[in-house]
């Protein structure tokens, strides 16, 4: 009985809360809505607007360039020069050699590829004309091929030693390459 005193008085409580009167909010929601809809319905403020230039319609045939400036700047045609690279030229010591890489000839691109005095390979496309000048000790493989990647060209590769040519090659057409290896330093 204990038990079921607290779900009666539940159910009384809620029941009175259903069966009460509510206060009528009619008359206040039609006044709000008829504020609202009067103010909606009223003509808007106009709002000043700055002038607009406007030019008149171009004729047929003339031109419908825009009139600009009377000062125009001076466009003095130039040409870019490729960046000249300076590499320092170490003396050789008595069991080294300077070993020049070059190609040289034409052609829109060209791949090279050639062993340094590491032993490790560099490759990539360069401008022509070529050249790199490296010390190696005497007896290491040396080793330049050269690549055209365009549809024409013609390229010769020479490794010199010093002044003398130790390796020249020439290729000539497409996926051509013109290879100096199997050579070393002396």
């Amino acid at each position: 009985m204990k038990n079921l005193l607290p779900g009666f008085l539940l159910l009384i409580i809620c029941a009175g809360c259903l069966s009460a009167p509510t206060p009528d909010t009619g008359p206040v929601e039609t006044a709000v809505s008829r504020q609202l809809t009067k103010e909606a319905t009223k003509e808007p403020t106009p709002l000043p607007l700055p002038p607009v230039w406007t030019l008149p319609p171009p004729a047929v045939s003339a031109p419908t360039r825009m009139p600009t400036d009377p000062v125009q700047p001076s466009l003095t045609p130039f040409t870019l020069a490729p960046l000249a690279t300076r590499e320092v030229k170490k003396t050789a010591a008595p069991d080294e050699r300077s070993i020049t890489y070059s190609v040289t000839g034409y052609s829109d691109s060209v791949e090279i590829t050639f062993v340094k005095p590491d032993g490790e390979v560099e490759s990539g496309v360069f401008p022509l004309p070529f050249e790199k000048t490296l010390v190696f000790k005497t007896g290491a493989p040396l080793s330049l091929f050269g690549r055209i990647q365009s549809d024409f060209g013609t390229i010769t590769c020479q490794v010199k030693s010093g002044e003398k040519v130790v390796k020249e090659a020439t290729a000539t057409g497409n996926n051509r390459m013109a290879f100096c290896s199997d050579i070393t330093a002396e």
